[in-house]
């Protein structure tokens, strides 16, 4: 990553354009994620509240250039994510249990259906 820059549109376009193409399996992992979740969060808190999306359009490109990224896709790794809202500190605990072994390796989604490698 490099300083904050203005960037080129083209770039900006392509950049764009290539998130376009994998932004349906950012989409399909953070429903296939929001359900594991909800799950287990359930199991143990009936009240929790579970969220998860996939990274807007607009966000991606402002981030691309605010954060002055080299290649987004490779650098930037919240292209999915999730919330998960608890209502005691005990709860917290113990999802953290759960979730910390399981915790996703940092990877970039290729194609329409599978993670590829870094």
């Amino acid at each position: 990553m490099t300083a904050s820059k203005p960037r080129d549109p083209a770039w900006l376009r392509e950049q764009i354009e290539a998130y376009l193409g994998i932004r349906s399996a950012s989409e399909h992992y953070a429903r296939f994620l929001k359900s594991i979740l909800e799950r287990a969060c359930h199991q143990i808190d009936p009240l929790a509240w579970v969220s998860a999306r996939a990274k807007s359009v607009p966000s991606f490109a402002e981030k691309c250039v605010r954060r002055g990224y080299q290649a987004p896709l490779e650098e930037m790794w919240d292209l999915c994510g999730a919330r998960v809202v608890v209502n005691s500190t005990e709860t917290l605990a113990h999802m953290k249990q759960l979730a910390l072994p399981n915790e996703v390796p940092r990877r970039r989604i290729q194609g329409e259906g599978g993670a590829g490698s870094a």
